[in-house]
C-alpha cells in the first residue's frame, strides 16, 4: 500500500484498508493484491488539487481607492476575508504566498503609494 502511494507522488496522504474477514484463505500474495487493488481504486476516485500555501495581509487605504483595489483583488483572485471601516478602509486579504510582492507593487501603483500593505 505504501509503495503505491509513494509511486503516485501525491504528497501527504494516508490510506486505511479494513479487513472484515480473518483467516488466510487468500494467502500472502492474495492479500497484497487485494490491498493494492483497494488503494488503486481509491486513488482513481480521489480528486486532486495542487497544494498552495496561503498568506494573509492587511491593506489600509483611503476610501477613494477602495473600488479600484477591490477590482484589482478580484482580478488577481485574492480573497477578502474581512473589512473594517474607520477613518480609512482596512482590508484583510488571503492570497498565495508567491504572489505577495506582485500584489504589493500593484496596490502601490494603483494608489500612488498611499496604501499601506502589511503581511501578517
Amino acid at each position: 500500500m505504501l509503495n503505491i502511494l509513494q509511486h503516485r507522488k501525491i504528497g501527504e496522504i494516508v490510506v486505511v484498508v479494513t479487513r472484515y474477514f480473518g483467516g488466510i484463505k487468500l494467502g500472502t500474495g492474495g492479500l497484497v493484491r487485494a490491498y493494492s487493488n483497494s488503494v488503486q481504486m481509491a486513488l482513481q476516485k480521489l480528486p486532486l488539487a495542487k497544494f498552495v500555501t496561503l498568506t494573509t495581509a492587511q491593506i489600509t487605504l483611503n476610501f477613494s481607492f477602495e473600488n479600484r483595489i477591490r477590482r484589482l483583488l478580484e482580478k488577481m483572485k485574492v480573497t477578502i476575508t474581512d473589512v473594517k471601516y474607520k477613518d480609512q478602509v482596512v482590508l484583510f486579504v488571503e492570497f498565495p504566498e508567491n504572489m505577495g510582492m506582485e500584489l504589493k507593487q500593484k496596490i502601490s501603483s494603483q494608489t500612488r503609494g498611499q496604501a499601506q500593505f502589511i503581511r501578517r
